[in-house]
């Protein structure tokens, strides 16, 4: 479904991008003119991988069904339209099947507003289950289908350049094993989305989901509340953006075998661009992280996480996406390029500001991290000799732990052999490890190991 609404809101833009902007002209005038837009836009859609059906012209609004036909054509043209996905992806969505309603001049806001709903799964799900109990699970989701249940609407404005949605909310039990009275309970409530258009193209979009959760009985729970979410294009390419994610509550059970609760979660996100490449840094911090499993507890207090990537070739992760997986040759030329730019990847913060197991307290850790990929690294020789390419590898992590996170780490048996080999140093009341790949050779705390 997640898919769907990907698509859905895809075609939205495409719509979205096209409203009419001349209010005085009269609504008659307007409707015919937007009217006019849909055809064009429609005779897009069919000539890049989809096929239009049932179409169902009338004098204030229509109806019609997208089909998903040829995913390779499909995926192209979503590329080109900004959104994030491969050509495996779309070749998932082969076979599914979105109605579309759509509405002129609904209200005082609106100058065009539609409903995108699914009418059927993917071909790849609807084949590949064959047990009873599968083909039971899908005549029931096909029974939720028939009735609109995962339905998103949309209005966009007069002057298009803002528009306004959301989600219908679901409380459904989709059955998975009649007979073991096994069933799946889904609920969403409160997912409502916003944006605004510039120029034509989405500018920026928020969203905001108030509660999520599955659960089957007696074996597991999942849920979501308080989500925010933001993002903003701040240039011509998909990667630049600034984007904010925030999560009040995320809460998993598996029944009598673990659960985990974390709250607080902010991420913070920023890309640009220049002259082919993108950069880009994500910040992220959860105020608490709660893990129970069957004998143990645990506690993480202020959870912090910052990653940087450099010199990212933009048009080689796009061909990436583009390629066919099989093509070998093409795959690796283009990692190739992707590598000769010189990438660099750094993560300033990993850290955890204090760690408690069974109450007890064990202090904190910090890690910083870097990796610079020369622009000199070969692709053909690290497959015939890794060892070969360490000296185009520039990489380094600094590792500092409390000393009782050390004693307890120490008399784990995955670790205790590394322990004994290699000591840290002691700074600041800390244990500190230094590793270093430089010039082909490893270093732990200066020491050479390899």
């Amino acid at each position: 479904m997640a898919s769907a609404k990907k698509i859905g809101l895809g075609f939205g833009a495409l719509v979205i991008a096209g409203a009419l902007y001349y209010f005085t002209i009269g609504s008659t005038q307007i409707t015919q003119e937007i009217k006019r837009h849909i055809d064009k836009e429609v005779a897009t859609l069919s000539n890049k991988g989809f096929s239009i059906e049932n179409r169902e012209v009338k004098e204030k609004s229509e109806h019609f069904v997208i089909s998903f036909d040829d995913p390779k054509k499909i995926g192209t043209f979503l590329i080109e339209k900004g959104l994030q996905i491969s050509l495996s992806d779309a070749e998932v969505l082969k076979g599914l099947k979105l109605g579309v309603d759509l509405f002129y001049l609904k209200d005082a806001y609106s100058s065009i507003s539609f409903d995108v709903y699914p009418l059927s799964l993917p071909t790849i799900i609807t084949t590949s289950t064959n047990k009873e109990n599968g083909q039971n699970t899908l005549a029931h989701i096909q029974k939720l289908l028939d009735k609109k249940t995962f339905l998103m609407h949309l209005d966009v404005n007069k002057l298009g350049s803002a528009f306004k949605g959301n989600l219908k909310d679901i409380n459904e039990v989709i059955v998975q094993d009649e007979k073991k009275k096994k069933n799946l309970t889904l609920v969403m409530t409160g997912f409502s989305f916003s944006g605004e258009l510039k120029e034509k193209s989405l500018h920026e979009i928020k969203q905001k989901l108030k509660k999520m959760s599955m659960q089957i009985p007696h074996e597991m729970q999942m849920s979501l509340t308080g989500v925010d979410a933001a993002y903003t294009f701040t240039g011509k390419t998909a990667f630049d953006y600034h984007a904010t994610y925030t999560i009040d509550t995320l809460q998993t059970e598996i029944i009598n075998k673990l659960n985990l609760t974390a709250t607080d979660l902010v991420t913070k996100a920023v890309s640009s661009t220049k002259d082919g490449l993108a950069n880009a840094t994500m910040k992220s911090t959860i105020k608490q992280i709660d893990i129970k499993a069957a004998t143990d507890s645990y506690r993480l207090h202020k959870f912090a996480f910052d990653i940087t990537t450099k010199n990212l070739d933009v048009k080689a992760f796009e061909q990436l996406q583009t390629i066919d997986p099989n093509d070998e040759k093409q795959v690796k030329e283009t990692i190739q390029k992707f590598f000769s730019r010189g990438i660099v990847f750094e993560i300033p913060t990993l850290s955890v500001a204090n760690i408690e197991i069974n109450t007890n307290t064990l202090g904190g850790l910090d890690m910083e991290a870097r990796m610079a990929l020369d622009k000199s690294l070969n692709i053909q020789t690290l497959e015939r000799n890794p060892m070969a390419s360490l000296s185009a590898i520039d990489a380094n992590i600094k590792l500092s732990l409390s000393k009782e996170i050390y004693v307890v780490l120490a008399q784990q048996p995955q670790v205790m052999m590394i322990a004994m080999m290699f000591q840290p140093k002691d700074v600041n009341g800390k244990k500190v490890y230094d590793l270093q790949l430089k010039n082909g050779k490893v270093l732990v705390n200066g020491k050479p190991i390899l």
